[in-house]
């Protein structure tokens, strides 16, 4: 029998997308082997996390300002807009560095609404 702590604990990492019950008792574990610093930055990094970094309402991209990253940079070219399907698609996107002229390929395999800006060229 396991102790209840360590059960909550594994069954609290199960909450996140992908991870099973395996997984979660390895980041469980994991994280009894580390320091009590170790663990307390961690926490703390996905407390402030859930407290600064907010939807932006124009574009539904993730930002800790009040204007996302994207939308307040000046050479964007702010008339062509690239429609993906979620905030995963935004950060694969940015990844890339695609020129501009690539974008409406991928703007046309869109199924929902975030909201990508391109880069002038």
């Amino acid at each position: 029998m396991q102790n209840k702590l360590l059960e909550e604990s594994i069954q609290q990492f199960m909450t996140l997308p992908g991870i099973g019950r395996k997984t979660a008792q390895r980041f469980v574990l994991h994280l009894l082997r580390k320091s009590l610093e170790d663990v307390s930055n961690f926490t703390e990094t996905i407390q402030r996390m859930k407290e600064n970094i907010k939807f932006y309402q124009v574009c539904n991209n993730i930002s800790e300002n009040d204007i996302c990253e994207i939308c307040a940079n000046l050479n964007r070219d702010h008339s062509t807009v690239c429609v993906v399907e979620n905030i995963n698609d935004v950060m694969a996107i940015e990844a890339t560095r695609i020129p501009a002229p690539s974008v409406p390929t991928i703007a046309a395999t869109a199924r929902r609404c975030a909201w990508w800006r391109t880069f002038r060229t």
